[in-house]
């Protein structure tokens, strides 16, 4: 709201489109909804929202309801940005970057945790904080000064959300410590500095790309700044945000043959010279269209007849019953389909009953496959 008004200020933007979220957490929800959708009217602009049983959809999705708001909201940003072509601005503040930036600390972190929100993003879309390096008390200066109406969300006084907690401790260690959010800042801006350096310091030889997956040679292991390659295969394997130190971890103690499971659908294999990082299967549901390729097929399968599959790697005597028919050794398809032989240990497959249903990133069992009478379809990544 006060963004906005800002922005309208300055003249900047002659098309300005507020976007807001209702996630039906408290009673005050829909009053807030109310206040942004007045204030567009009054001021000649476009409004979208919308509602969401955040709560239910956190359980469900087995999330924090911070995580699965977080989701939600850039998932609703995302999609008008590609549907209008717009530019987005979030309103996020040098207080906000502060507390991301705790929030990182506490969770465990290295350099990249450390250096926090930046002015401009490609992530998930193209998109500017304007106010990143305002403080959040100059936005309440300027809304009383220019009379302009705003609620204060009840719940930021509720400790039992992380970011809420930090907010609560920032205030009180800076009652003992001065320019405690300073200091943090310019904390912030040493890492960032440090780990652009080591950045360019990487060597490109150790990454390559095969299939849409970003290979990551293990020789890195024993260059001594190991986490900052994984960070780079992070990012090029297009997962941008949400792996903490935890995941880097796992990664270094990846067993050969093993895959592990990484935040917004994105997984990692180890084989015996490299960590391969791909997205997932993808899980949602998608329509049959009339005009589906015989390879496109191979890609679609029927929902209900992957339920209680579980994920697991090749074994001796594994056979494939492949789509269109015909039982093979899995080796025999392999050869067939040209996978080299050092990648086939980390090709993960779904099985269900000790059957093969489907080689990810290959192929489908034709026991799975689409038919005339399947209710819910799933589309596999092929890369």
């Amino acid at each position: 709201m006060t963004l906005c008004s800002l922005v309208l200020s300055c003249g900047l933007f002659d098309d300005i489109t507020l976007l807001h979220i209702n996630h039906n957490l408290r009673m005050t929800a829909k009053r807030d909804c109310d206040l942004v959708k007045n204030f567009a009217l009054d001021n000649n602009l476009k409004f979208e929202s919308i509602s969401i049983d955040i709560e239910g959809l956190a359980k469900k999705n087995k999330n924090s309801i911070e995580t699965e708001a977080r989701n939600v909201r850039y998932k609703f940003f995302s999609e008008f940005v590609a549907k209008n072509d717009a530019l987005l601005l979030l309103g996020h503040t040098q207080d906000d970057n502060i507390e991301s930036i705790l929030m990182h600390i506490f969770r465990g972190c290295g350099l990249h945790g450390l250096v926090g929100m930046s002015v401009e993003s490609d992530y998930p879309v193209n998109l500017i904080r304007p106010l990143i390096n305002t403080p959040k008390i100059m936005l309440y200066e300027y809304a009383k000064t220019h009379n302009i109406k705003y609620y204060e969300d009840e719940t930021n006084l509720d400790t039992k959300y992380s970011r809420n907690l930090i907010r609560k401790i920032v205030g009180e260690v800076s009652e003992v410590y001065n320019g405690v959010s300073g200091n943090i800042l310019k904390l912030s801006d040493i890492a960032k500095k440090a780990a652009k350096a080591l950045e360019n310091k990487l060597d490109e030889d150790y990454f390559t790309k095969k299939d849409g997956a970003v290979v990551l040679d293990k020789k890195v292991m024993g260059t001594g700044v190991s986490e900052y390659y994984i960070i780079e295969a992070f990012k090029r394997a297009g997962l941008k945000t949400g792996f903490e130190a935890k995941h880097i971890d796992a990664i270094k103690g990846l067993d050969n043959g093993k895959m592990l499971d990484l935040p917004s659908g994105f997984v990692v294999y180890s084989d015996k010279e490299s960590f391969v990082f791909k997205k997932s299967m993808h899980n949602a549901e998608c329509t049959m269209h009339n005009d589906c390729t015989q390879n496109d097929m191979r890609l679609l399968a029927d929902a209900d007849k992957l339920e209680g599959a579980t994920l697991r790697f090749r074994r001796e005597g594994d056979k494939f019953k492949k789509f269109g028919g015909g039982t093979k050794k899995l080796k025999d398809f392999f050869n067939e389909m040209g996978v080299p032989s050092r990648e086939r240990d980390s090709v993960p497959l779904l099985v269900k009953d000790d059957k093969i249903l489907v080689v990810i990133g290959y192929e489908i069992a034709d026991e799975v496959k689409v038919t005339k009478d399947t209710k819910r379809v799933i589309k596999l990544w092929k890369e």
